[in-house]
């Protein structure tokens, strides 16, 4: 029996960061920041796109990528709605925290390259109902885009000042790389 589909169709393109880069984060974490290993995020990718309409043309692809990030543009964030912002709901030691990488960052404008490279499929949308996505704007999910790596998940002990970790972070790794862009479509 064939059962229709009832689900929106989703698409996520992910920049998966390289092996070697992960590695250097995931020791760094766990040997300097006391982070326990379960906590630490496997596969570790920054979002470029995620969508709920089927766009015609985009089909599931790998491509291989060497994308440099210069750590002094990235900072910590509780990823949680405001979490670049310092809260006193938002406890990170209670939270997933990631870095994000600020407009200043090297890699930005290949970021921005490979995720209008799949944003331009978008169908033209109801102006009065949603605007399409843009460089720096969603179409779905988060209003705003922030180019972010998840590192970790909640039930750490760290500080609650992510400044000192962040200082921490650029201090001991200067660069980290990207390695591989994946286009998942799920319809």
């Amino acid at each position: 029996m064939n059962k229709k589909r009832t689900d929106p169709p989703s698409i996520f393109y992910l920049l998966y960061l390289s092996h070697g880069s992960e590695n250097q984060i995931r020791n760094f974490l766990a040997n300097d920041c006391a982070v326990p290993q379960e906590n630490i995020q496997r596969g570790m990718h920054l979002t470029l796109y995620h969508g709920k309409r089927r766009m015609p043309g985009l089909k599931t692809s790998t491509s291989y990528v060497t994308i440099e990030v210069n750590t002094e543009e990235t900072r910590f964030m509780v990823l949680a709605p405001g979490g670049e912002n310092p809260r006193a709901d938002q406890v990170p030691s209670s939270r997933s925290v990631g870095i994000r990488l600020t407009k200043r960052n090297t890699a930005i404008d290949e970021i921005l390259k490979l995720r209008r490279s799949v944003y331009k499929f978008e169908p033209v949308f109801d102006k009065a109902f949603r605007k399409n996505t843009t460089d720096w704007k969603n179409a779905f999910g988060a209003r705003n885009f922030q180019p972010h790596i998840k590192l970790f998940n909640p039930g750490t002990k760290i500080d609650d000042d992510l400044t000192k970790l962040g200082d921490l972070f650029r201090k001991n790794i200067r660069e980290i790389e990207f390695s591989k862009a994946v286009l998942k479509v799920y319809d």
